[in-house]
């Protein structure tokens, strides 16, 4: 049985391909992850402003007391604070990139002194000490999210398929 010979010019025409493949999905997914970590994060934010998602009202009391502090009257806003704090940040895992949506981990919410991350469990699933209503945004937002999803990875595919050319022909010219 004899051994073929591997073309040298045809093993790194290979390599070179692998290379290019490698590098146009790591861009791609990452500008992806980032992309879609930001629209997700406006999404939420967005519902919150603009009241696009039906919650139990506030107290008529609460909403008096919201009015004579001269505070937004609109649910979960107050002092505009819990929105402006939900952001994207860019964290490692075991040497990958991954994009957070959230509220910050540490930082506390000065009106209520209470840290953002348990201010954002309790308007998501309420508080029966506290006598608060869950007013989800994090789930609704999220749920639909998923389901405009298979969507969003055709965009996906188009925009690598179509960044892997680029990187061939550049590779073809050079």
């Amino acid at each position: 049985m004899s051994r073929s010979k591997v073309n040298p010019r045809s093993y790194r025409t290979v390599k070179n391909l692998i290379n290019i493949f490698e590098n146009s999905s790591t861009k791609v997914f990452q500008t992806f992850g980032k992309k879609q970590s930001e629209e997700l994060m406006n999404k939420v934010k967005n519902a919150l402003l603009n009241q696009t998602i039906r919650h139990k009202p506030l107290s008529p009391a609460y909403l008096e007391q919201k009015r004579r502090q001269g505070l937004d009257t609109r649910i979960l806003i107050a002092t505009g604070d819990y929105v402006e704090s939900i952001t994207v940040t860019k964290e490692k895992i075991r040497k990958r990139t991954v994009w957070r949506i959230g509220v910050p981990e540490n930082k506390i919410h000065a009106p209520s002194g209470l840290p953002y991350k348990i201010l954002a469990r309790i308007h998501e699933f309420g508080s029966k000490k506290r006598n608060i209503p869950a007013r989800p945004h994090w789930r609704p937002v999220y749920s639909a999210y998923i389901r405009e999803f298979p969507k969003t990875l055709k965009t996906v595919k188009k925009d690598m398929v179509r960044d892997v050319n680029t990187q061939l022909k550049r590779a073809r010219s050079g």
